[in-house]
């Protein structure tokens, strides 16, 4: 019984591990493997990191925005400049 278990186990990770993903972000984005879900700018929350501090997750398998953009409320990765103000 205790090896049927370890076959399936092993079995299992094999068919996760030969799951193909598509590391290609959208424009302005790149991908980043993990990231604290408090610790991403937004435009709706630019300075995170300067935030109060909360219980955060880590996110994986994940795209991030470029340096200098920020995601908007559509998902978007935009300059600062060009999010828009609610």
């Amino acid at each position: 019984m205790k090896k049927c278990v370890i076959f399936l186990l092993s079995l299992m990770l094999i068919c996760i591990e030969s799951i193909p993903f598509d590391h290609s972000c959208g424009e302005n984005a790149e991908y980043h493997g993990c990231a604290s879900a408090c610790a991403i700018p937004t435009c709706a929350n630019p300075n995170p990191e300067q935030s109060p501090h909360r219980a955060c997750i880590q996110v994986c398998i994940i795209c991030v925005c470029k340096s200098g953009y920020l995601r908007n409320q559509h998902g978007n990765c935009v300059q600062q400049s060009d999010c828009q103000q609610t």
